[in-house]
């Protein structure tokens, strides 16, 4: 999904605050957790379920305009982690999400349902 190599951003002025920017409307997206905004993409063009991506406040401001620009929404919640009950809530009121399924590896697993568990 995600390309090869890692984002490094050149300005290192962060984000600092919670936010969205949705590209699209959708009936399902690709959410993809990606807390320090590293992750490289293809611009976005796919209707059926497009790329979301969940980031902390930490991410930087050049990271966000290159999700803008490759036209991926975006999500940014948590002061340095990812707070993953609140995107939830930004996930169901913004994007419209009522059902979703966690896959990946077991610590997104566990991550996630701590999460829910102390949210």
């Amino acid at each position: 999904m995600a390309l090869s190599g890692k984002y490094v951003s050149k300005n290192l002025e962060i984000y600092g605050k919670e936010g969205f920017s949705k590209k699209v409307d959708a009936k399902g997206y690709e959410v993809v957790v990606d807390s320090k905004g590293e992750l490289l993409w293809e611009k976005e063009n796919r209707d059926e379920k497009p790329l979301l991506i969940i980031t902390s406040e930490q991410v930087t401001k050049e990271y966000l305009n290159y999700l803008d620009e490759q036209n991926i929404s975006w999500i940014v919640c948590g002061k340095n982690t990812t707070d993953l009950v609140k995107a939830s809530k930004i996930l169901y009121e913004e994007f419209h999400v009522e059902r979703m399924a966690v896959v990946g590896g077991s610590c997104n697993k566990w991550c996630f349902s701590k999460s829910w568990s102390t949210g």
